[in-house]
């Protein structure tokens, strides 16, 4: 990177060096922009917390009215003459009365906008996580447009990534194109363990070293022959898995033994 970055320093006219301070201003611009709309919308999504919270109690106090109104209703005391009938339709209707207020302190507990206002954090902390990105990533590609740099005979612009076999490759601003392995040949491995016992794979870690001494990952993957994967899948038979263990470079199972033929399901 540093080297790169020298090259460029070098061979750039002022007039890219002027377009390319210019464009990351813009950057900078469209970031502070972009931070005070995360703002704004956080204040709304607050508000609007408040508001349903306000509504649910008014909800709540009209059912509450509402259960009240029905418990009077139900326990007329003036049409009650008797005595001893009057005291239990009163009791009755102390309890009833209780229920109602009961209920409404549970429903006026539920409107509590806590969980709402903590959505309203989330959304925000992952806005600004995501304008922080979009900021560093304006800034890097500054550089790839302004300047009309290639690589390989201006098959590629500099900047443009591609996939090449099982690799990943990019065009550098110094014209040279740099390559690094896709551990999967661009597939992504089959882990899911009904999937693949159901269709005769093996879904176990995979592991190097020996029994004394082993590293196995964290994930389970599905190992197959030619014919147990899924429909949709292959039965990937070049991949590598970085693991920790200078000991061995073949793959084992979890006690150790080598596992010929090594294949895992990916689609």
């Amino acid at each position: 990177m540093f080297l790169t970055t020298l090259i460029l320093a070098i061979s750039l006219t002022p007039g890219e060096k002027q377009l390319i301070k210019e464009c990351k201003k813009n950057c900078s611009y469209e970031k502070i922009n972009t931070k005070e709309l995360i703002k704004k919308e956080y204040k709304t999504c607050k508000t609007n917390c408040r508001n349903k919270k306000s509504q649910c109690i008014i909800e709540q106090r009209t059912k509450q009215s509402q259960c009240l109104d029905q418990c009077l209703e139900n326990h007329n005391l003036k049409e009650t003459e008797d005595k001893k009938e009057y005291n239990k339709l009163k009791r009755s209707l102390k309890s009833c009365q209780q229920y109602c207020k009961k209920d409404y302190s549970k429903d006026k507990r539920a409107c509590s906008h806590k969980t709402c206002s903590a959505e309203c954090r989330e959304e925000r902390k992952k806005s600004s996580k995501e304008n922080k990105e979009d900021y560093r990533e304006c800034r890097n590609q500054c550089p790839y447009k302004i300047l009309e740099r290639t690589c390989e005979n201006g098959r590629y612009n500099a900047g443009e990534s591609f996939k090449k076999d099982c690799q990943t490759c990019t065009c550098n601003l110094n014209g040279k194109v740099v390559c690094s392995t896709s551990p999967f040949c661009h597939l992504t491995p089959l882990q899911d363990e009904t999937t693949c016992i159901n269709s005769r794979g093996t879904h176990t870690q995979i592991c190097q070293g020996t029994n004394a001494r082993i590293r196995c990952t964290k994930e389970k993957f599905c190992l197959c022959s030619e014919n147990s994967c899924p429909q949709n899948n292959t039965c990937l038979k070049e991949f590598k898995i970085e693991l920790p263990s200078p000991l061995k470079d073949t793959y084992t199972d979890l006690l150790g033994r080598p596992i010929k033929d090594i294949g895992i399901c990916a689609s």
